[in-house]
């Protein structure tokens, strides 16, 4: 497991108690990528941002996530992705609601429940607000109740940490985070490289499908896709501030690819060549993992 960085409470619980025994890490991280994927294939699937009933968008979102080794374990990143799956079941079901106020405050409690296991997510706020925008959305109500929803579990948190006299170092270490963002390149090696590399055609491949055909969907329909998009958007906004954890951080946009990825092998005719790279991907998965096993 990665280790903790930054005010991270919910993660260095976690980090404590699992660290010391891999096995049961990777068995936690399993589940929580699982969890994740059927989620988000079911939340997808009653949105209509899914051509068909079926389980591609999990299949896809699995393998993305565990596109390497290192990435078969616990990380505060995969606990900050489920996490964003109410975040995005909260916005989604807002735009056929007249007063989403609710939602709005459990879509920003989610960023800040995420932010305590994974810092950079608490800039994910503005994605949120972003989906305001894109629903064109100027309730005031909706606007505080996010914030309302945002800094609530800080209140109760920074009261407790006023308590055991812990709050200045800790803000000190929010202010610090914000302070000094930083992009190391952590793609140094061929194992991670080539991953990476079918991963960033993927998306470039789904994206431009999908942005083609935005148009053929309903106004509902073409709302939420541009919602996801703009989830790819913000997690690239964010890259400088996740430090040492920027090889996992691109898993946060991976909600949003599983169902561009869906779409497109869903959507085109002529697959032969893209199948062959979606077969060549898996082996190269199955290929790093021996290695990694047998160093």
């Amino acid at each position: 497991m990665p280790e903790p960085e930054g005010p991270v409470v919910l993660y260095r619980l976690l980090y404590g108690f699992l660290s010391p025994y891999p096995l049961l890490a990777s068995v936690a991280g399993l589940l929580v990528v699982c969890v994740s994927a059927f989620w988000l294939n079911s939340l997808l699937t009653r949105h209509e941002l899914v051509p068909k009933s079926s389980s591609l968008v999990a299949f896809l979102f699995i393998l993305l996530m565990c596109s390497h080794p290192g990435h078969m374990t616990l990380t505060p990143v995969h606990i900050a992705v489920l996490l964003f799956i109410p975040l995005l079941r909260s916005l989604l079901e807002a735009y056929n609601r007249q007063e989403p106020t609710d939602l709005a405050f459990s879509a920003g409690f989610n960023v800040t429940l995420a932010a305590l296991f994974y810092l950079p997510a608490i800039l994910f706020y503005g994605f949120l607000l972003t989906a305001f925008l894109v629903y064109r959305t100027v309730k005031w109500r909706e606007w505080v109740g996010s914030f309302i929803g945002l800094v609530t579990p800080l209140l109760f948190l920074a009261t407790f940490w006023f308590w055991t006299d812990q709050l200045a170092g800790v803000a000190a270490g929010y202010a610090a985070f914000f302070r000094s963002p930083l992009i190391q390149n952590p793609w140094n090696e061929a194992g991670r490289i080539i991953p990476a590399g079918f991963i960033l055609l993927f998306t470039l491949a789904c994206m431009a499908y999908n942005f083609r055909h935005l148009t053929e969907r309903t106004v509902e329909t073409r709302k939420k896709m541009i919602l996801l998009n703009w989830l790819v958007i913000w997690t690239i906004f964010t890259f400088p501030y996740a430090g040492s954890l920027l090889w996992f951080h691109p898993s946060l946009a991976f909600p949003a690819l599983a169902p561009f990825l869906a779409n497109f092998y869903l959507g085109r005719k002529k697959m032969l060549l893209w199948e062959l790279l979606l077969w060549a991907f898996i082996l190269l998965i199955v290929l790093n993992l021996a290695l990694n096993l047998l160093s």
